[in-house]
């Protein structure tokens, strides 16, 4: 076939005068453009205006408050450890008989009167040795509860673990620890000074967190992104991001810090949280019955606690005080084995009444979830005293990140208003 006879077999496709091909293509229908999300910021200005002003008060209560919160977090950090600690500098009155305790609570009690007189004796079994001693202050006795030997007399809130403890626990207080000063003993609404100091720093350490998470909240798609840490865009950025990743990595750790270490002081704040779950506090309400005969014996009142906990051990026995409402206070753990280590559970605390011998658990057991949540787990979770130390190490490095976070903050806000400086210098 010739190159003609090709060309007519072509279709024919109409043309312009132009030469134009004038066949309508069929071109399909354009899609409508994707709208772009604003973010929400944008979209309102009254979150932003409240963002803006978060931030900058954000940034001056850590520069106000920053060092007060980096001593209290130190301290609290090595008394983490306090119990190993004390025993390392005392490790003779440790030396416990590796047998079961031959002798009772009360037995460590008559044994340290032979000795020394002791009102208001109180005994806790501390790793097969009991510490005796009055109240919760003053020189205690370290009795082997084996072999009912006297190991030693020594004082657990002496030294320097005693200065931490009553930096940390009363901002210098508490007046049978080292440090102590009266001034800020002075009560307003009759709550010391240094525990409103206390309450103050968990009500900023609270702030710190809802308003970090404020500013740093970039929304569900940005989550991804917000998580990362940019190591290869300058010392700025890494300090930036590592602040934002810490921050709300820990922030749930910190916000139970801060409620909890206010409310062991000022009792509105546990009154809020039984208010909250509906209970009371079982503790204000276990009162012995005003009478003229004598006490009951700690035997009696140990015996009548066991009835309500039959399980367990007694790790605590406190005689009433002067008070003639005041009740017995036993206390019972068990222990969960986790490794190697016993792990030892909250105590369950148990009210008997001086004079009837009437038992009723204050704590733990079979009490409201709301009381078991915060008498019986807060404490220990607070101190990590329910975790042996190669766990506790979890609570030291999340005591950690209020010193890092402070210490970044602090870096990237001056590196910001260092590059704002150079820039109107230049203009």
């Amino acid at each position: 076939m010739s190159t003609t006879e090709e060309s007519d077999t072509r279709i024919r496709r109409p043309r312009d005068a132009r030469g134009a091909d004038t066949t309508t293509a069929r071109t399909p229908p354009r899609a409508a453009p994707r709208r772009r999300k604003v973010p929400v910021l944008k979209r309102f200005r009254t979150l932003r205006t409240m963002v803006r002003w978060s931030a900058a008060v954000h940034r001056w209560v850590t520069a106000v408050l920053g060092i007060a919160l980096l001593i209290q977090v130190s301290c609290g950090c090595v008394l983490l450890f306090r119990p190993e600690l004390y025993r390392m500098n005392h490790p003779e009155l440790f030396a416990a008989t590796d047998t079961r305790p031959a002798i009772t609570a009360a037995e460590a009690i008559r044994i340290t009167r032979q000795t020394r007189p002791l009102p208001q004796a109180q005994a806790r079994l501390i790793d097969g040795v009991f510490q005796v001693r009055s109240g919760y202050s003053g020189p205690a006795t370290y009795i082997d509860a084996g072999s009912g030997r006297v190991l030693g007399t020594a004082d657990p809130n002496g030294g320097f673990l005693g200065l931490l403890t009553n930096l940390h626990a009363c901002a210098l207080s508490c007046e049978k620890f080292p440090g102590y000063q009266p001034w800020l003993a002075r009560t307003w609404l009759t709550i010391p000074l240094g525990y409103w100091l206390i309450a103050l720093l968990g009500a900023a350490l609270t702030w710190w967190c809802v308003s970090g998470l404020l500013i740093w909240w970039p929304g569900i798609r940005n989550l991804g992104a917000r998580l990362a840490i940019h190591l290869r865009r300058g010392v700025y950025r890494a300090f930036r991001d590592l602040h934002d990743v810490l921050g709300a990595a820990t922030m749930v750790f910190l916000l139970f810090w801060a409620v909890t270490g206010a409310g062991f002081l000022i009792p509105a704040i546990a009154s809020a949280w039984y208010a909250l779950t509906g209970t009371h506090s079982l503790a204000r309400t276990a009162y012995s019955v005003p009478g003229t005969g004598p006490d009951v014996s700690t035997d009696s009142a140990v015996a009548a606690a066991r009835v309500l906990v039959p399980t367990g051990r007694v790790v605590g026995v406190l005689e009433p005080g002067p008070n003639p409402t005041a009740t017995y206070g036993i206390d019972f753990e068990q222990g969960a084995t986790v490794g190697r280590g016993i792990v030892s559970l909250p105590a369950t605390s148990v009210a008997v009444d001086r004079h009837t011998a009437t038992a009723t658990i204050t704590r733990g057991g079979s009490v409201p979830l709301g009381n078991t949540l915060w008498d019986k787990w807060s404490y220990a979770l607070h101190f990590g005293s329910i975790a042996p130390w190669p766990l506790r190490s979890l609570w030291l490095a999340a005591g950690f990140t209020p010193i890092l976070l402070t210490f970044t903050g602090l870096y990237t806000w001056l590196h910001r208003r260092r590059r704002i400086s150079r820039r109107e210098v230049r203009t």
